[in-house]
């Protein structure tokens, strides 16, 4: 056994150089704004994120990847999720009276 090869234990996922960066409005009463589908560029470069930061100006909710999820309460505190789940797309409604204000940086772990 002593001198004999062996795998090392992975302790993190490695890193992705690539990321995403979003920044678009999303106007008051709209109901699950499908930001896949809506926002240019959205979930082209990456597919999906592992890694999320929303930042916006007004209160709004969000639905992870499918509209018959729970929905989310995010407001002017930064929402952040980091290798928790996949996430494919993002939903957005809007009920704040005004128009809201958005900018989400995706990213991803690197395949092993």
């Amino acid at each position: 056994m002593k001198n004999e090869s062996f795998k090392p234990i992975l302790i993190q996922h490695p890193l992705s150089p690539n990321y995403e960066n979003l920044e678009f409005t999303v106007a008051d009463s709209l109901t699950d704004y499908d930001v896949r589908t809506n926002v240019s560029g959205a979930f082209k470069k990456l597919g999906t994120f592992t890694t999320v930061v929303i930042r916006t100006d007004q209160t709004i909710t969000i639905k992870l990847n499918d509209t018959s999820n729970d929905a989310i309460t995010i407001d002017d505190t930064p929402f952040e999720l980091d290798n928790l789940l996949e996430i494919t797309n993002i939903y957005i409604s809007n009920a704040s009276g005004s128009t809201a204000n958005l900018k989400i940086f995706g990213a991803q772990k690197a395949a092993y």
